[in-house]
Formats: structure tokens, C-alpha cells, sequence
């Protein structure tokens, strides 16, 4: 029989502190095949014991250096026994209580863990971790490379402090951009908890340290008239951006789904485009339902030669980029201005929900997690594609008919209700229903 482990608190049920007090308990301690779980020692101050899934257990010391929390393994059960863990544990809390981090001195003695550059952390933690196991490598590299490296490639990672960090994010939301100063902290506080994981320093500078700006929500819509001059400028421009522009207001997707579309993705046959988990935001297989105007710019011609639509000049394995420039350009020959390429994907969720769509069937279609709300979508695994082909067609005309400047002709997508009965439709179903009870009645008196 298993032990509570729970208390009450307030009326509540809530998780005890687990704790061992010799090794006797120790050693008797199991492992959760689930999650880790930490134990406190319940006589020798900041001494724990980390419980792998795999039945690891280690003795680790917490403690608190310049304000942040610093947690230090020291060794393996058994080959660390507890006697010898406590006094491990009182000779790096009696360093603390003198104002050393032992785990510092340490990295700076070059003993134990390796002390590395911050421009060699990086490359260590792309190639064995975010190349290997993120989806976003690719931007990681990028913010980090961008914003870090130049000024802290031969700086060591125990000297990188939270005030440089502050520095440096503050410096990039001074220039004007608040959201890549957020992506860039995101990206560097990802990798230095790998560090720590890694040993690679005793903790993490960024905790308890806040994202740096504060990003309202946008709200943007396109009008009709900044659809139309956006669509007709980028036909002007033609080639692969002018193609993927459309393909946005067609389709509803993300900017790096549409970009890199793959020909193995599109059945041409059944009009459908399956976007792989590994290449869309919610890791999940995605059917986009394709309209006759995005099929067109998809295939301009019988065969395509490259596995990408929308291939990089002279690299045909690689999806274009540099989406910035381009932009710019049509900024200024469809003279709209003040609006992102995201700004489409929303502009189509609402040009759809005016049109009548259920929120669910726009779920569905710009691919959100929580398309069906609350438990419901514990139950409900339809997938509403065929609504959304049928809302994405609905769609394609009002877009034509914004293109070609016509009154809008809502009678074609609007779901109306039906008209009320007439009293002679209700006679006239009133006199078949009459005649049918007639003759089952009939048929059960014979029977």
C-alpha cells in the first residue's frame, strides 16, 4: 500500500516535502519511470538527492549566490555515500556563507566541468541540442549569432552576468525592436539552461530576469482596397515572393509553411496540401484544402523540376529568404504600409467569419490547437476539412471579387435560414404522413 505522501492545507490536499534522514532510506528509495523526484535531506541544510527516471540518484547542494539559486551535484549513490555527501554539503555552504561560490571557483580552477567561451558554448549547443532536437534551429542560431556572439564571443560563460544581459536586450529594444530583443532573451535563456544541464556553468544568469519589452497584441485587418493594391503589386513583382503573397490570402497559412512548400506535400489530383508535423507550429499533420487560384500558382507549368516550389536561387534543397527586402519593395509599389506579412493570416480568419464561418471550421483551417475549445476537443477528433474547403472556395470568390473591384454579392456565402413553412407545404406533408401511417397499419393488421 502506497504512503500518502499529501497534507491539508486550508481545506486543501497538497504535496508534502519528501525526505530522507539516513541511508538506510536511501537506499530503499524507488524510481518514477515518469519524472524526476527530489528529496531533502532532513538534517543537514540545502543537501537533496535528484531521483532519475532511469534510477539515477544523485546528491545535489542548493543555495543561493548574489541572488540566484545555484544547484550543484556532487556526486552518485553509492559511490557518494550520505555521511560523506553531508560533509561535502557543509564544506560548500560554510564557502558560501563567506561569500564564495565554490561552484565558480571550481569552473575558474578548471577542475570538474569545462569552462568555456560563450562563442564555443554556442556552437556546442546547436550542434548537440537545438539542431538535434528544436524545430527553430535555424532562427536560434540566427538571434543568438546576431546579438550575443559579437560582443561575448571570447567572454567566459561564468562572467556573462544578468547585468550584460540586461545590456545587451535593452540595446536591442532601443533600436526599435522590442520583439526581436524577446526572441533573442528566449533564445539565449533556452541555451544557458542547457549549459547548466551540461555543466558548463553553475547557473543560469537569466533567472529572474523578466522578457524585455512588453508586445501588445496587433489588430491589423487589410481593407478591400489594401488587399487589392498588395495583390496587384506583387503580381507586378512576379517571381517566387509575388506567388507566396497570394498563396497566403488563399490559403491562411504561416509565412515559413507557405515558403516552404514542398511538391511532395501538394496532391495536385485532390487538391489538398498535408503540411508534416515537423514543419508547422503545433508539431501536428495539418490537410490544407487547395482552391483552383492557388492550384494555378502552384503549377504554372505541367512539371517542377525542384522538390521546393519556392527553391533559393542556385539551391534547390533550400527555401527562399530574405523576405524583408521584398517586402520592402512592395511596400512601396502598393504604397501600404504599416502591416506584416501575419497581418494576412488574420486578415483571412476574419474576412471568413464575417462570411459566416464557425470559429471551429477557421480553427481548423489556420491550424490552432484549440480550434474545438474545453474538454469537447478530448472527443471530437473530426477535423472539419471538408468545411473548410468548402469556406476556403467561399473565400476564393470574395477575394476575386475584391481583386476586381465588384459590389460585394453576399447572397452566394452567407448561411441564411431556411424560410418558414407554408400552410401548404405543411398540408401537403401533413397528407403523405396520413398515408403512411395507412399503410403500415395495414400491414401490421395483416401481418
Amino acid at each position: 500500500m502506497k504512503r500518502d505522501l499529501s497534507v491539508t492545507y486550508k481545506g486543501a490536499r497538497v504535496a508534502s516535502v519528501r525526505k530522507f534522514s539516513n541511508q538506510g532510506v536511501v537506499n530503499r528509495i524507488r524510481s518514477d519511470r515518469e519524472r524526476q523526484i527530489d528529496y531533502r535531506d532532513a538534517k543537514e541544510r540545502g543537501l537533496g538527492l535528484r531521483v532519475s527516471p532511469g534510477g539515477t540518484k544523485s546528491f545535489y547542494v542548493s543555495y543561493r549566490f548574489n541572488g540566484r539559486q545555484v544547484r550543484r551535484t556532487i556526486g552518485t549513490h553509492p559511490y557518494l555515500t550520505l555521511d560523506a555527501a553531508r560533509k561535502q554539503a557543509r564544506g560548500i555552504l560554510a564557502s558560501v556563507d563567506q561569500g564564495r561560490d565554490p561552484a565558480a571557483e571550481d569552473l575558474k580552477r578548471g577542475r570538474g566541468s569545462r569552462v568555456l567561451e560563450f562563442g564555443q558554448a554556442v556552437e556546442e549547443y546547436l550542434q548537440k541540442h537545438a539542431f538535434r532536437q528544436t524545430k527553430n534551429a535555424r532562427e536560434t542560431k540566427r538571434l543568438l549569432e546576431r546579438y550575443f556572439v559579437p560582443t561575448w564571443r571570447n567572454l567566459r560563460l561564468p562572467d556573462i552576468d544578468r547585468a550584460l544581459i540586461k545590456h545587451e536586450c535593452e540595446a536591442i529594444v532601443s533600436r526599435g525592436a522590442p520583439g526581436s530583443a524577446n526572441n533573442a532573451f528566449a533564445a539565449l535563456r533556452a541555451m544557458m539552461n542547457w549549459c547548466v544541464r551540461e555543466d558548463l556553468c553553475p547557473s543560469t544568469p537569466c533567472s529572474g530576469l523578466q522578457m524585455p519589452a512588453s508586445i501588445k497584441s496587433r489588430d491589423r485587418v487589410l481593407k478591400d482596397h489594401e488587399i487589392s493594391a498588395i495583390v496587384r503589386a506583387a503580381k507586378d513583382m512576379g517571381g517566387p515572393y509575388g506567388a507566396i503573397v497570394q498563396l497566403l490570402f488563399l490559403t491562411g497559412q504561416r509565412m515559413s509553411e507557405v515558403s516552404g512548400i514542398r511538391v511532395s506535400e501538394v496532391d495536385r489530383d485532390n487538391a489538398i496540401w498535408e503540411i508534416p508535423a515537423d514543419r508547422n507550429k503545433p508539431s501536428r499533420r495539418h490537410r490544407v484544402p487547395l482552391v483552383p487560384t492557388a492550384l494555378a500558382l502552384l503549377f504554372p507549368n505541367e512539371t517542377v523540376e525542384s522538390p521546393l516550389f519556392f527553391a533559393a536561387r542556385g539551391r534547390r534543397e533550400r527555401a527562399v529568404s530574405g523576405f524583408s527586402k521584398w517586402k520592402g519593395k512592395l511596400d512601396c509599389q502598393s504604397e501600404v504600409t504599416k502591416w506584416r506579412h501575419h497581418d494576412i493570416r488574420r486578415t483571412v480568419a476574419t474576412r471568413l467569419a464575417e462570411m459566416g464561418v464557425q470559429p471551429h471550421v477557421i480553427g481548423s483551417i489556420l491550424n490552432h490547437a484549440d480550434a474545438v475549445a474545453g474538454p469537447t476537443r478530448i472527443y471530437v477528433r473530426h477535423d472539419y476539412f471538408i468545411e473548410a474547403a468548402r469556406a476556403l472556395r467561399n473565400w476564393e470568390q470574395e477575394f476575386l471579387r475584391i481583386l476586381e473591384q465588384r459590389e460585394p454579392n453576399k447572397q452566394g456565402w452567407i448561411a441564411r435560414p431556411a424560410p418558414l413553412p407554408t400552410k401548404e407545404h405543411v398540408a401537403n406533408v401533413m397528407s403523405r404522413f396520413e398515408v403512411t401511417n395507412f399503410i403500415v397499419n395495414a400491414a401490421n393488421a395483416n401481418g
